[in-house]
């Protein structure tokens, strides 16, 4: 049985909540869109944005033709050394103590069927997310995929299509200075309210070791991270990175993240479970 929870009506909404470029332009129904002059450093409360987005509110990305061709650094700049939480299931217990689960979230999935599907296993944390939590959004802010297939077979959702925009911008940036990947190995797990993109680089035969790649659209860059997805979300509640890795900061340093799967949200009525 589901948790009675209440929401705003106003949000209530049965489309999935994922960034989408459409003309330019990053559509994120039922998110928060961050100014475009603002100080996103860690610690800065107007990094918040109060707006809900709709056709009129939304975040520009520049179009190809736009983007200035963009020269290999010789040294370039990488992500400080970060020492791993050891395994998996250690990375996904502090999640679950960090941002419990509310009672009805999760969801079952066939991931043999998934994984050829897809044609790649995917992370054994990721795997253990959707067992507990599954698809749903963090703080309003944060919009977690499900991959989700057609009647025939073939893959379908948020995260197939997100996972072709970040192969496109991969494409357009010439990716990241001194990492050989092909656009192809790259799969979105994520999105946000400022359009990033959340990420694996499917390097390696083990999905367990493959590293996060986010696209911040404040910097239009590619960064890696040497952890795993829930290892990376319980890094970033917990401001354990040299810097904030994203564009807006609604979950830098978050004491108490919330999540709320879709159904939940639709669920909600009367006010805003955000605040």
């Amino acid at each position: 049985m589901h948790e009675e929870v209440e929401t705003r009506p106003a949000a209530a909404t049965d489309r999935p909540v994922f960034a989408r470029r459409k003309q330019g332009q990053v559509l994120l129904p039922g998110l928060k869109v961050l100014p475009e002059q603002v100080d996103l450093k860690p610690g800065t409360d107007d990094a918040r944005g109060d707006q809900d987005i709709d056709s009129e509110n939304v975040a520009q990305r520049p179009e190809p033709s736009e983007r200035p061709r963009r020269r290999l650094m010789q040294n370039p700049r990488r992500p400080s050394p970060l020492r791993r939480f050891g395994s998996q299931t250690m990375s996904i217990s502090i999640l679950l103590t960090v941002m419990p689960p509310r009672a009805g979230a999760g969801s079952q999935v066939d991931w043999d069927v998934m994984d050829r599907a897809w044609g790649f296993s995917f992370p054994s944390d990721y795997k253990a997310f959707v067992e507990h939590y599954g698809a749903g959004v963090i703080e309003n802010f944060v919009s977690v995929f499900e991959p989700a297939l057609e009647r025939s077979g073939q893959p379908t959702g948020p995260m197939a299509e997100e996972s072709s925009v970040a192969e496109e911008l991969w494409e357009e940036l010439q990716g990241i200075p001194g990492v050989e990947a092909q656009a192809d190995r790259i799969s979105a797990w994520a999105a946000d309210g400022t359009g990033d993109l959340l990420c694996w680089l499917r390097a390696g035969d083990d999905p367990d070791q493959w590293p996060v790649l986010v696209y911040e659209r404040g910097k239009d860059a590619f960064r890696l991270y040497p952890c795993g997805m829930t290892e990376f979300l319980v890094r970033v509640f917990q401001a354990q990175f040299p810097e904030h890795p994203l564009s807006g900061t609604p979950l830098w340093g978050a004491a108490a993240p919330r999540f709320l799967t879709h159904a939940q949200k639709r669920q909600i009525t009367g006010q805003d479970p955000w605040k």
